[in-house]
This record gives structure tokens, C-alpha cells and sequence, in this order.
């Protein structure tokens, strides 16, 4: 519960930034969500789903917040990202819990459901954004990676921290398929230079 809470306040500062930048209040229409939601989920789904959105996702999430924030110098979204950063990484933690215990309960078909779920994921593409025009020193300053910068973080995110948490956890390799996306680790992308705010 506490999690999702601090995902509602994730949406309102990035409402409140985006009203600023915007110049005009802006606000979240209706939610998509259908009539009913299903409740009762089998621990194999949870843990593929918590594996995907949380071991992975909110691992990668609070690094390339991370990483957002040591090139941003706008007050507002420093604030933004410092309690971006703190929030996705307590989530992650959540999720490396939860893996744990259902590991721990949950038998030989949760094993292998968690091993399939680490296993078959593939790192995100880069993402399309259009920059023709933009003055990439002040899209950094505003808390904004390059697509190529984002993904650098992904990939490294993967490689030097849920590929080694993983094998810890399931006590073996299984993510070995992300030798195959090697790519420069982030510090080495090409990305704007800006002086970082002290942390």
C-alpha cells in the first residue's frame, strides 16, 4: 500500500512539473481500468509479474532516475528525482523481498516460473524521442536522458546489478543472454555535459 501511494505521488509531481512547463494546470483524465479487476492471482503469477515490474523494472527505474538526476541542475526537478530515486529503490527492495519468500513457499513451479520470468526478459528498446532542435545541454539539465543514454543505463543497470542479484537469489546464472546485448556502459554514452547540483 505504501508503494502505491508513493506511485500516485510519482504522478502528481510529474503533473506538477509538466502544469509548469506547460503553463497551464494539468491533470489526469479517466483511469482505463474496465468494470472489475481480478483479485485472485496464483503465486506463479505474482512472482512472474513481480519479477518483470519490480526486480527488473523498479531496478532499472531508480537507476535511470539516478542517472537523471547527477546531470539536472532545474531546483524543482531535483527535488522531483531525489524522491524519485529513494521511492523506486525502496520498491525494488519490495520486489527482491516478495522473490524471496514465494521462492522460499512457493515449490518447484515458483522456481520455475522466477528462473522462465529472469530468463526471458529482454532489455528495453531505446526510446523514440524526437530531439531534432533540442538544446540537448538544457534537455540534461532538466532531468532528461538521450535514448541512447537511457538505454546505456538499462543495460548496464542489467548487467552489474539484476543479472548478479538474480544468480544470487535463484543460485545460478540464468540471465546469461545479456552478454549478447552488450552495449557502452553509461558513463561512456554520448551525452550532454552539465554541471550537477550537489547532492
Amino acid at each position: 500500500m505504501a508503494a502505491g501511494n508513493d506511485e500516485v505521488r510519482h504522478a502528481e509531481l510529474c503533473f506538477t512539473l509538466a502544469s509548469a512547463y506547460a503553463g497551464t494546470a494539468l491533470e489526469p483524465d479517466a483511469f482505463p481500468l474496465g468494470d472489475t479487476l481480478p483479485l485472485q492471482r496464483e503465486l506463479t503469477e505474482i512472482v512472474a509479474e513481480t519479477i518483470v515490474e519490480g526486480c527488473i523494472g523498479e531496478t532499472l527505474a531508480a537507476l535511470q532516475a539516478q542517472a537523471q538526476l547527477a546531470s539536472t541542475t532545474d531546483p524543482a526537478v531535483i527535488a522531483s528525482l531525489r524522491a524519485t530515486v529513494e521511492d523506486e529503490t525502496r520498491h525494488a527492495e519490495l520486489a527482491w523481498r516478495v522473490t524471496a519468500w514465494a521462492l522460499a513457499v512457493g515449490g518447484p513451479a515458483v522456481r520455475r516460473i522466477a528462473e522462465r520470468a529472469f530468463a526471458e526478459f529482454e532489455p528495453p528498446k531505446a526510446p523514440v524521442i524526437e530531439l531534432d532542435g533540442v538544446d540537448l545541454v538544457a534537455f540534461a539539465a532538466h532531468g532528461r536522458l538521450t535514448p541512447d543514454a537511457a538505454r546505456a543505463v538499462a543495460l548496464e543497470a542489467l548487467a552489474l546489478v539484476v543479472r548478479p542479484c538474480a544468480a544470487a537469489l535463484l543460485e545460478r546464472d540464468v540471465m546469461s543472454h545479456l552478454e549478447r546485448r552488450a552495449a557502452p556502459r553509461a558513463s561512456d554514452a554520448e551525452a550532454p555535459s552539465a554541471p550537477a547540483e550537489p547532492m
